[in-house]
Order: structure tokens, then C-alpha cells, then sequence
């Protein structure tokens, strides 16, 4: 937050407006980038996990990166209207990981 000029009073009264200024853009813009490239490099670790556990983790990694898009989408603003899995997707993340686990073993 220091990066960028940014104080707890600064943020409470932003979320208590539910309006994000420019620091507070700047500084998800750079949570968002610095926090891709750990799913990306997290993707590469798949294959070496345990298989029971494998499912979870994709899924969190998935339902994560959906999550970056969609802060992407808003421009980076989260507090007027915060990003969020709707049950439809958590389904179809769900669905999407539960058949890729059992094709794999078939």
C-alpha cells in the first residue's frame, strides 16, 4: 500500500464508498500481474501431484485465474462490484476437472 501512496484509513474509506481511485487501481493492477504468473508457474507442478489431491488444486488454480479475468474485466476495480464465481461456473469448473480426472485414468 506504501507503493502506492495508499493508507488503512485511505482504504477504509474507499471500501466504505465502494469507489476506487487511481492508487487503488494501481495497486490491483499490480496484485493481478504479480499474482498470474504463480498460477501459470503452480500449472507446471500439476503433473507431480498426488492424484487424489490433484483435482482440488486445479480447481483453486482455475476458480483463481477466473477470478483475475474477471478484475481484469472490471478494470481493476473491485469495490464497486467484486468478482465473483457464480454457481454456474463453480459447476462447470467442477465438471470440467471430475471428467478430465477420469479420462485420464481410463
Amino acid at each position: 500500500m506504501r507503493q502506492f501512496d495508499l493508507t488503512e484509513d485511505d482504504l477504509g474509506e474507499l471500501i466504505k464508498r465502494k469507489e476506487a481511485d487511481d492508487r487503488f487501481i494501481a495497486m490491483e493492477r499490480y496484485l493481478v500481474e504479480y499474482t498470474q504468473p504463480m498460477f501459470a508457474r503452480g500449472r507446471a507442478l500439476w503433473p507431480h501431484l498426488n492424484p487424489a489431491i490433484r483435482p482440488v488444486i486445479k480447481l483453486f488454480t482455475e476458480g483463481g485465474e477466473y477470478i483475475l479475468r474477471e478484475i481484469r474485466k472490471r478494470g481493476y476495480d473491485v469495490l464497486a462490484q467484486r468478482p465473483t464465481l457464480s454457481k454456474a461456473r463453480k459447476a462447470q469448473l467442477y465438471l470440467k476437472t471430475k471428467l478430465a480426472a477420469i479420462f485420464r485414468r481410463g
